[in-house]
């Protein structure tokens, strides 16, 4: 089972989407850190979770544009995915 992130737009719109491993390789790419270090410790930052909910989105807009239109973004389910906590609920 995928992690899933809900994102909560500042229009009042929700959208949930699926954190398949795909997501998690584009993701340590991206940021050159692994998936599990991205979320423990003094690594955790709010940059990564609403990165992985824009690459999780798979929308075309660019990052910065999209953040803009973000009210808050939830992390849920997925033990099988990742082997740390779940991130959490940041706004």
């Amino acid at each position: 089972m995928a992690i899933t992130v809900t994102v909560e737009h500042r229009d009042g719109a929700s959208q949930t989407f699926s954190v398949w491993p795909a997501t998690e390789v584009e993701f340590e790419r991206k940021f050159a850190l692994s998936w599990t270090k991205a979320f423990t410790g003094d690594n955790t930052y709010n940059e990564h979770l609403y990165a992985i909910a824009h690459l999780a989105s798979e929308t075309s807009r660019p990052f910065e544009e999209w953040i803009k239109t973000i009210a808050a973004v939830t992390v849920g389910g997925g033990e099988d995915s990742n082997p740390t906590d779940p991130a959490p609920l940041l706004t």
